[in-house]
């Protein structure tokens, strides 16, 4: 009896590759993490909240959609961007800039929207409410809390965020753009630009004979002090970019709201946002003030935890959240966060002399589950966290706001150092590799052209 054994070209890629694969051959970093594509096709991500069995992406072009987390199909929840001033410039700020849910979303279909529009030819941020029916909210529902005029099309902040109090928080931007003119909208006491507002939306309160469409909690900080307005909770913000508040108390038992807080041409900078206090903008930006400027900025400064300055490419900040999931243990209690012109994603540590950022670098792929092999796109958007704690990315290959190459990642961990290989001839490998595979294909070929007979009487 004889048997013949011949090697098959499926087989001799499989080799290859495990052989790529080796200990050694590639490594992952220690702190690095992987990414896993929950959603893509989407155009500019603003946002992305979780409600149970489903999660909300609000994108710029004016339009909120909602998954179910099964099947993932996307439907529309809200549509405005008939509403919206917006145009397909990499550089407009403007659109559909804010979006969130109310607490109890599911008993009264409340949600809540930060845009930018025009009315008779005058540009305004608009902060509205909608209301949803049979899972779509009607345009013609809007209910409009504020309206503030803007007088560029950059600088618009545009974060919305229910603290744990229940009151809605907003960051406006100061309406500063690149031409360079100076504005003092952030330090003016009468002037909603340029500040962080708290409002209550299921209140009212009474100002000037009128009744405003949403209540001033009573502890905001300048109530009754004129010429300051009352929906003021912080001033001296820039453009703050992105706002989360920490679900868990630090040691003071505060539950603390970190925002991102990019800068003009110098420094970015990260915020824990404090009742009635001034965080500079535009005295200084980041750290940068002199004795005399700190000084004209009186008892109510507030320094950031954390400035870096624009170099390599890094230039704008991109506010991020906590980590508080069980997926990532060594991540449990720091602040990730993120630059917009590079994609790239650091840790910022709380130690008892302040805080430290590290990078967050994205694992080799052969160290990731083989469906969390994403790489960051070129620009970051914002960060968003699950209800387990989790935390997702949403960046985009193109920062125009109608080209879908936008997609909403979920930051999962490695397998450690020993590599895995996820079937044969994967997309993906490096020119290199490929270089490296031939070769080696070339061998085993040349082996498995070997007939080999065992003869048995």
């Amino acid at each position: 009896m004889s048997s013949r054994h011949v090697l098959g070209s499926a087989t001799i890629w499989c080799l290859s590759v495990s052989l790529l694969s080796l200990p050694g051959v590639v490594s992952p970093s220690e702190t690095c993490v992987c990414l896993r594509n929950e959603t893509s096709g989407l155009y500019n991500p603003i946002h992305i909240e979780f409600r149970g069995e489903r999660y909300y992406i609000a994108e710029q072009r004016g339009i909120v959609r909602y998954f179910e987390t099964r099947d993932k199909e996307a439907r529309v929840l809200l549509n405005i961007s008939d509403k919206i001033v917006l145009t397909a410039s990499p550089a407009d700020q403007r659109g559909l800039l804010g979006f969130t849910l109310h607490p109890r979303y599911n008993a009264n279909g409340k949600l809540y929207v930060y845009y930018i529009g025009n009315s008779s030819g005058v540009q305004f941020s608009y902060v509205s409410e909608f209301t949803v029916v049979d899972d779509v909210a009607l345009p013609t529902t809007e209910r409009i809390l504020l309206r503030i005029e803007q007088i560029t099309n950059a600088g618009n902040a545009g974060q919305l965020l229910f603290g744990h109090d229940g009151y809605l928080y907003i960051s406006v931007g100061d309406g500063v753009g690149d031409d360079g003119i100076p504005r003092d909208h952030a330090q003016d006491p009468s002037s909603l630009l340029g500040k962080i507002l708290r409002v209550d939306v299921d209140g009212q309160t009474f100002m000037g004979g009128a009744a405003l469409r949403y209540g001033i909690p009573d502890n905001n900080p300048f109530v009754d002090k004129s010429p300051w307005r009352p929906e003021v909770f912080a001033y001296g913000c820039r453009n703050m970019w992105r706002c989360s508040q920490d679900r868990v108390a630090d040691k003071h038992g505060e539950r603390r709201i970190f925002c991102g807080d990019p800068g003009a041409r110098t420094y970015e900078e990260i915020d824990v946002i404090l009742s009635g206090r001034n965080y500079g903008w535009n005295i200084k930006e980041g750290t940068s003030a002199s004795t005399a400027q700190s000084v004209a900025m009186g008892q109510n400064e507030a320094l950031p935890i954390y400035v870096y300055s624009h170099t390599n490419l890094f230039h704008a900040v991109v506010g991020g959240h906590v980590y508080r999931g069980k997926a990532l243990p060594d991540l449990y209690g720091l602040y990730l966060y993120g630059d917009a012109m590079t994609g790239n994603i650091s840790a910022l540590l709380e130690g008892s002399d302040g805080w430290t950022s590290s990078p967050l670098p994205v694992c080799d792929r052969h160290h990731c589950p083989c469906d969390a092999r994403e790489q960051p796109r070129d620009f970051l958007l914002t960060f968003g966290q699950d209800e387990q704690g989790e935390v997702y990315i949403l960046s985009t290959s193109s920062i125009t706001a109608f080209k879908d190459d936008g997609v909403a990642l979920k930051i999962v961990p490695s397998l450690g150092e020993k590599p895995v290989t996820c079937g044969c001839g994967r997309r993906g490998e490096s020119a290199g590799v490929v270089v490296v595979v031939t070769l080696m294909m070339t061998v085993l070929t040349w082996f498995a052209s070997w007939r080999v007979e065992d003869a048995v009487d």
